[in-house]
């Protein structure tokens, strides 16, 4: 656990966000960081989140580790910025894609080179939910 106990509210449950192609369902939890903790421990006990994971969150990426084979790489984790203070803004790593580059320095890439890019889908029948 992270937060210091007493600290975590619920701010929003199940509140639904509606885009022009999708409908999300979403919930706010805020919580006050335990004293001996950094912001990396938050960040490392929310990732990988639950809705590309699975649950249980644990034997669900276990199952994960053995049917796939291969790394997900940034996929479910976390891209952003984190100041000197210690303060995170962190987006979910989703639909990504890592250019490799020539060096370490080298910030372009040739994009009429060919790129791997792992992929997956769900299709499902509403009328047997």
């Amino acid at each position: 656990m992270v937060s210091k106990p007493g600290s975590v509210k619920v701010e929003k449950l199940m509140n639904v966000e509606r885009y022009s192609h999708v409908m999300h369902i979403s919930s706010t939890v805020t919580g006050e960081l335990r004293d001996e903790l950094t912001c990396w421990d938050a960040l490392r006990a929310a990732l990988p989140v639950g809705t590309v994971s699975g649950a249980p969150k644990v034997r669900a990426m276990e199952l994960i580790d053995q049917m796939e084979g291969k790394m997900r790489g940034p996929y479910s984790g976390g891209f952003g910025g984190i100041s000197f203070r210690g303060d995170m803004d962190i987006a979910l790593a989703l639909r990504t894609v890592v250019f490799p580059t020539g060096s370490r320095f080298d910030t372009m890439y040739s994009y009429t080179d060919k790129m791997p890019v792992r992929s997956g889908s769900l299709t499902f029948r509403p009328e047997l939910e």
